[in-house]
């Protein structure tokens, strides 16, 4: 599903809380997303570093510019086609 049609069901969730007058149902706009289930395939990087979490933090950062370099790269590459969906969130090991 795409960034346009995930648009369109916030878009629609919202005019539903509006005609009943915005006093409740606001926790199903803000509902979290399924991003492992949404795509049948998808590129995970582990980012780990034995000086602390300062290293951690810088060689995160890293990893991130280096990532998002690549997809641009890639979309430019392909014509402006979108491949990728980056999803830059932690997840507890």
């Amino acid at each position: 599903m795409g960034i346009t049609e995930q648009i369109r069901i916030g878009d629609a969730v919202y005019k539903e809380i509006i005609k009943v007058g915005g006093t409740g149902g606001w926790g199903t706009l803000f509902q979290s997303s399924h991003f492992f289930n949404t795509y049948k395939s998808y590129l995970q990087v582990d980012v780990t570093a034995t000086g602390g979490d300062d290293d951690l933090r810088k060689w995160k950062g890293w990893v991130e510019s280096r990532l998002r370099l690549l997809v641009a790269r890639s979309e430019t590459d392909m014509s402006g086609m979108l491949l990728f969906h980056l999803h830059p969130h932690a997840y507890a090991a």
